[in-house]
């Protein structure tokens, strides 16, 4: 009769490619737009198109993706301090600045190879153990 521990092994794997399956997801980024600024009225020198001029930090409000209940994206706003040029007006990144970077959904390819990877490490484990018997 096999010792039950033999399938120790077999559970800790299990164990793992589930905490996998569960756990693993794609890291989000919240990046900020390139004009951003500390406090409105201070001077700043990342104003204009290329965000390498000189200009004035500006109260206004930003916008970004996040993700939605239903699982898509949907556009939120916060208020945010943007460097602007002297006659930049409203332009250099307002509304649409800032970006999120999220997972996409059914992006599954690199958990279905970890999980791949483990069961083929616990099957070249389980045969080497019964090569010693």
């Amino acid at each position: 009769m096999r010792h039950p521990s033999r399938f120790r092994h077999l559970v800790a794997a299990a164990a793992v490619v589930v905490t996998l399956a569960v756990a693993a997801t794609r890291a989000r980024a919240d990046v900020p737009p390139p004009d951003l600024c500390t406090a409105p009225g201070q001077s700043c020198m990342n104003a204009g198109p290329q965000f390498n001029g000189a200009g004035t930090c500006v109260a206004t409000t930003c916008t970004k993706q996040v993700p939605a209940p239903d699982g898509g994206m949907m556009p939120m706003t916060y208020d945010c301090n943007l460097c602007k040029a002297p006659d930049a007006g409203t332009g250099g990144g307002g509304g649409s600045s800032g970006c999120a970077v999220v997972a996409e959904r059914g992006g599954a390819g690199s958990l279905a190879a970890t999980a791949w990877l483990i069961a083929a490490v616990v099957l070249a484990i389980s045969r080497r153990r019964n090569a010693g018997e």
